[in-house]
């Protein structure tokens, strides 16, 4: 059972946004199994709805991993906690603000709260996550607040002062050069809050 989750896993961690369909054979010379097993688990896996087969017998990604997701993110205190303060930040400084983790060495975007002004600066952006939020993520909760040209990050502390998850509030370089200060100080007031309500004491 283990060994056929394990494999499972690996199916799915193959698609990417650059690789958004796999056939058989590309996933058996991949993952270096027979075809007739690599066959197997994408069938167990489009039956379950993890994967979809495409008109041309090949893979992609289910529309069950959406509703997976978004039971995650609903159930995940972090999220309940951090989702207000995000609000206040988007509806007080007008820009974009983007709540992120780090897992197995990646960082993931877990909710972004848009203001409408931001909505020009957010279409011409990366998808992924800024530089100051990986900096942050990435440094014990002690080391405090990075900004960069677009955006100011700080962190959520978690169990024995680790970063947990961090804030980031993206804006234009003219507005960052502009309220660098005003937008890190209200950014880390806001991880502050979210963090001692994560431990109990907000």
């Amino acid at each position: 059972m283990l060994s056929t989750l394990g494999k499972s896993s690996q199916v799915l961690e193959l698609f990417s946004v650059a690789h958004p369909e796999r056939g058989v054979s590309e996933v058996a010379d991949v993952l270096g199994m027979p075809k007739t097993s690599a066959h197997s688990l994408l069938a167990t896996l489009a039956a379950v709805g993890l994967l979809r087969r495409t008109e041309g017998s090949r893979y992609r990604l289910g529309w069950k991993l959406l509703r997976l997701r978004q039971s995650l993110l609903d159930s995940t205190r972090l999220l309940q906690e951090a989702r207000p303060a995000m609000e206040q930040l988007a509806t007080r400084f007008g820009e974009s603000v983007q709540l992120a983790i780090l897992t197995e060495d990646r960082v993931v975007c877990l909710e972004q709260v848009r203001c409408a002004s931001a909505s020009a600066i957010q279409s011409t952006a990366r998808s992924r996550p800024a530089s100051a939020l990986e900096q942050v993520l990435r440094r014990p909760a002690a080391a405090g607040a990075v900004a960069d040209e677009s955006s100011v990050a700080a962190p959520i502390a978690g169990p024995r002062g680790r970063t947990a998850a961090a804030l980031a509030i993206r804006a234009s370089s003219v507005r960052m050069a502009r309220s660098r200060d005003a937008l890190r100080d209200g950014l880390v007031q806001a991880c502050r809050e979210v963090s001692m309500r994560l431990a109990g004491r907000g």
